[in-house]
Parts: C-alpha cells; sequence; structure tokens
C-alpha cells in the first residue's frame, strides 16, 4: 500500500498513525500530477477529492497511467452518500449505495 500527499505536515501525520497502528505503508512526497511511481503497477488508485486541485484531469492521467489494464480506479468526492465502481475484477461492479 502506497499514501501519496504533497504536504509535508499530512505525510508526518500519516507515518504517526500508520506506526501507531503497526500498518505497513509506503508514504510518498509527490506531486499527484506527477508521481514518478511506475506506470501499471497498482490495482487500486483511489483519491479522496479533487476539490482543491488546480488541474483535477492530470489527476485522473496519472491515476489512469499508476493503474494496471482492468483495475481499479475511484475517485471519491466529499458526499460520498453514493460511491460506484466499475472494474472487470470479479465481486467487483456493482454501485455502491
Amino acid at each position: 500500500m502506497v499514501g501519496l500527499d504533497l504536504v509535508p505536515r499530512l505525510l508526518a501525520v500519516v507515518q504517526q498513525l500508520t506506526a501507531q497502528h503497526g500498518r505497513a505503508i509506503e508514504i510518498v512526497a509527490a506531486d499527484a500530477t506527477d508521481t514518478k511511481l511506475s506506470a501499471n503497477s497498482f490495482d487500486l488508485v483511489h483519491e479522496r477529492t479533487l476539490l482543491n486541485v488546480t488541474n483535477p484531469g492530470a489527476v485522473v492521467a496519472e491515476m489512469m497511467r499508476l493503474a494496471r489494464s482492468g483495475d481499479i480506479v475511484a475517485l471519491q468526492e466529499p458526499d460520498s452518500s453514493k460511491l460506484g465502481l466499475r472494474s472487470a475484477a470479479a465481486g467487483v461492479g456493482a454501485a455502491a449505495r
């Protein structure tokens, strides 16, 4: 699992929380439009919000670049009363309500 953010303060909080809960999460400081992570290397790429992002299209393009073909790219905005997932993966495909 990899967590990514550009803000050092937020990365420090994530690092502290993962240590407290014994989680193994790689924490990366990077711009979401150009992460420098390997293409086609994730089976799930998720973002919480694009509301405060200058170039949301570039973020989504980078997410698509990171995801393996046929795997999941999930976008979640603050009104998460409905989250739709679409994937060819077994067991995924229905919209969560």
